[in-house]
């Protein structure tokens, strides 16, 4: 799996999930010039109703290849963040930032 077909694949799971509200690309992957190369990794910022089942369980990491390594770490503000190295060597790392439901 390449960068981009991990980003579309996380892209189109997040959609059906109800309690996704948003995904942002930041990093180097995020940069247009220059561009990406093929050391950047993908980091992504995902603003969720549900950060604690998203950090209780990696399990949903699974459904975009098999993991080698999945490392779970805490921001400064107490956020959630996966970090992830999957079988083919794409390093992708999820910051889980918590929202209020609107509902």
């Amino acid at each position: 799996m390449t960068y981009a077909e991990l980003e579309r694949e996380f892209a189109t799971w997040a959609q059906a999930q109800a309690d996704m509200r948003a995904a942002i690309v930041v990093g180097s992957r995020a940069r247009i010039d220059p561009p990406p190369d093929e050391w950047s990794d993908l980091d992504l910022i995902v603003f969720t109703t549900d950060m604690e089942k998203y950090a209780a369980d990696r399990g949903w990491l699974d459904r975009f290849g098999p993991v080698t390594i999945a490392v779970l770490e805490h921001s400064r503000r107490g956020d959630a963040e996966w970090l992830i190295v999957y079988d083919n060597g794409c390093k992708f790392d999820v910051l889980l930032a918590p929202v209020k439901d609107s509902g």
